[in-house]
């Protein structure tokens, strides 16, 4: 019975000892601060998590060049300033993105990005529902 409720306060110690850092204000929160240990790796693994269970099982639309022309202009009026356009330097509004968006439309992650997460925001988009087209 001793070692169960050692157990249990000492769970207890370190999760109080987690939030008392998180609300001291030393946590590394700021765009230019070193992330933290295992940050990259369970950002990665819960939006990898999250783009499987949303994405559709059929595609709404055609793939021809109407719907991608349609696309492009979508990007470049509402993406595009913050994400980057293709051969072209990264702007002051991406540089200091975090994480760094990566402009690369062939990437898997790029083309997984549903609907949803998109319209609704995700971790790292504000919801943009009422800002851009919908389809």
């Amino acid at each position: 019975m001793r070692f169960l409720a050692g157990l249990i306060v000492g769970v207890l110690l370190v999760i109080g000892a987690a939030f008392g850092y998180f609300l001291s204000g030393r946590a590394p929160v700021a765009t230019t601060d070193k992330t933290l240990p295992f940050e990259k790796m369970l950002a990665n693994g819960a939006l990898h998590a999250r783009i499987k269970k949303e994405m559709p099982k059929s595609v709404p639309v055609t793939a021809d060049e109407a719907t991608f022309l349609a696309g492009a202009h979508v990007y470049q009026h509402h993406c595009g300033l913050c994400h980057g356009f293709p051969n072209m330097d990264q702007g002051p509004i991406r540089k200091g993105m975090f994480p760094s968006h990566r402009t690369s439309f062939a990437a898997k992650e790029s083309q997984m990005m549903s609907r949803a997460s998109l319209l609704e925001g995700g971790e790292w988009n504000p919801a943009y529902r009422n800002a851009v087209i919908q389809w």
